[in-house]
């Protein structure tokens, strides 16, 4: 079992639906002694780790992607002052 990190009701559901997925596809008669991750392939898978990475991945850029929108929208504009008064070359 991998660690994973984040509120303990999580980590114990997450654990729960991998084991989940471990002995479903442990009981396909035709792949039964192959390890979890060659049964995965066989059935065209992805380990549900390697699922939670990509989605992980994929908010922190759609984060990434809106803070760079944002920010290249706004435009600040600042006059050179001294003392409250402008000072325009």
């Amino acid at each position: 079992m991998h660690q994973v990190f984040g509120p303990p009701h999580f980590i114990k559901c997450i654990n729960s639906i991998e084991n989940v997925q471990r002995h479903f596809t442990k009981r396909i008669s035709s792949i039964t002694e192959l390890p979890y991750l060659e049964r995965l392939a066989v059935m065209d898978l992805e380990p549900l780790e390697l699922r939670r990475i990509k989605r992980c991945i994929l908010k922190f850029v759609i984060v990434c992607l809106r803070y760079h929108l944002i920010t290249s929208h706004v435009t600040i504009q600042c006059e050179p002052t001294i003392h409250g008064r402008n000072v325009s070359t």
